[in-house]
């Protein structure tokens, strides 16, 4: 494995090429190959969110992929490992894996994004059991509004139910947090021939908290519904606190 260079060759390197000298230039007076030339840019630029998001994330998609191959050669020394970051001091955490591993269209063992709920409708007269993934999003402003074209009634009723749930019991639910000083955006997706969305107001509160907390819900969590609509349920158990995610080493 190579050595790093030290922080005053770098530093030179960036000063030579910010001279005008070419990376090749810099490599040669330097002893250091082309391409470490241009892994080093200006010390004095700042650097985006975008693109320290992008390092962070593909350097623990890297690390994810190692601790995968770990497990397979032993389970019972690699134990199940969450790879998670947050962006700024109050960002939301977010979990990082890997396309093999988990598909957005399948309940893996990572958690999804904060107010991303899985759950199952039992259905009703007129149609069966259905697999849905509730979708919240949160911004500045007030109310609750559903994304869907042509909501259908059942899933605006749940939706209602649980908007009054969140309001009526908010301290029980998100602390100190006013969620009616926050907007919600409410998305219904189906993932088989089920469409109504009946039944599942448990899932759209828990979604709401999870949205409004900036906290995911436990990986693989499908909250079920009852046969009667809630009028209160606590959120507590199916958030997924950062003091019990696995260590990332």
């Amino acid at each position: 494995m190579g050595r790093p260079y030290s922080l005053d060759l770098r530093r030179r390197i960036c000063g030579y090429v910010a001279a005008g000298n070419s990376c090749r230039a810099a490599g040669r007076v330097f002893g250091v190959s082309a391409a470490t030339a241009v892994r080093y840019p200006d010390a004095s630029l700042p650097v985006s969110d975008e693109d320290l998001e992008w390092a962070t994330r593909l350097a623990l998609e890297v690390r994810r992929r190692v601790k995968e191959q770990q497990k397979r050669i032993g389970s019972a020394e690699f134990r199940n490992t969450q790879f998670s970051y947050v962006m700024g001091l109050d960002g939301v955490e977010k979990f990082v894996s890997t396309p093999e591993l988990q598909s957005e269209n399948s309940i893996g063992a990572d958690p999804l994004p904060a107010g991303q709920v899985w759950t199952i409708s039992p259905g009703g007269q007129e149609e069966g059991t259905g697999l849905f993934r509730i979708e919240v999003n949160e911004s500045n402003g007030s109310g609750v509004k559903i994304l869907n074209q042509s909501p259908p009634a059942p899933f605006k009723e749940c939706v209602r139910i649980a908007e009054q749930n969140l309001f009526s019991h908010a301290r029980e639910l998100v602390g100190e947090r006013n969620p009616r000083e926050h907007e919600f955006a409410v998305q219904l997706r189906s993932f088989d021939a089920a469409k109504k969305g009946e039944q599942v107001g448990v899932a759209v509160l828990i979604g709401l908290c999870s949205a409004l907390l900036g906290k995911p819900l436990k990986g693989g969590m499908v909250p079920q519904p009852s046969m009667q609509q809630p009028t209160h349920c606590s959120c507590e158990p199916w958030l997924d606190h950062r003091s019990k995610l696995g260590a990332c080493d």
